[in-house]
C-alpha cells in the first residue's frame, strides 16, 4: 500500500521518469510519485500528509496549495 492510499488519497499514476528530483510543472502540486510528493513536502516545509490534505481542499495548483497552508499555520 503507497502513502497515499494509507491516507485515502486516490490518484491514478503513469509511468514516469524516475532519474526526475522536481516536477516538470512547476504550477500543479501532482502527488502521483515519490519524488514529487517528496519535492513539493520539502518545498513548502510541511508534512507529505499536511501537503496531501491541503492539496484535497484547494486542488493542485501550487499557488492556491501554498496559500491553503500558510492560512492553516
Amino acid at each position: 500500500m503507497s502513502f497515499l492510499d494509507s491516507i485515502g488519497f486516490r490518484v491514478t499514476t503513469v509511468a514516469d521518469d524516475k532519474t526526475q528530483t522536481a516536477p516538470e510543472d512547476m504550477f500543479l502540486v501532482e502527488l502521483t510519485d515519490d519524488y514529487e510528493l517528496a519535492f513539493w513536502a520539502k518545498r513548502f516545509g510541511v508534512s507529505k500528509v499536511r501537503l496531501a490534505e491541503a492539496v484535497r481542499r484547494v486542488g493542485t495548483n501550487a499557488a492556491a496549495v501554498e496559500a491553503e497552508l500558510k492560512r492553516r499555520e
